[in-house]
């Protein structure tokens, strides 16, 4: 995955030295994206000195509508929960499908207020499960 695909959806970034703003940050909902060393030089006395610290790179997920225009099949055998195609019959990707499966791939799933999506395990079909 890049990292430009990985930023797509996220609205605000904020580097942060401070482990307890991190904290505070993460409990408002935002996410730790990466953790890079960074170096600070100062000159002590007339001799340059370095310093070394880490930031944390937190990001803040936009809000996107929940996932539209896809074309849901009611599962049989789970009446809470329904699938959608990820490729036509002839293979070819279908596009309303495209940026939740995107979603879904960053972490391994994804959910809204309402439903957990995933990818089946064949790889076919987008699995959509309401929350309890």
């Amino acid at each position: 995955m890049s990292e430009a695909r990985y930023y797509k959806n996220i609205k605000q970034i904020i580097e942060e030295t401070d482990v307890a703003k991190v904290n505070d940050l993460l409990s408002k909902g935002y996410e730790l994206l990466t953790i890079k060393e960074a170096s600070k030089v100062q000159v002590e006395n007339g001799a340059p000195a370095v310093t070394t610290f880490i930031v944390y790179v937190l990001g803040l997920e936009s809000k996107e509508s929940k996932p539209q225009n896809i074309e849901w099949h009611q599962m049989k055998d789970n009446p809470k929960g329904a699938l959608a195609y990820i490729k036509d019959k002839q293979g070819n990707e279908i596009s309303s499908v495209k940026d939740l499966v995107e979603k879904i791939q960053q972490k391994g799933s994804y959910s809204d207020e309402k439903y957990i999506y995933k990818i089946s395990k064949d790889g076919n079909y987008v699995l959509r499960f309401e929350k309890e």
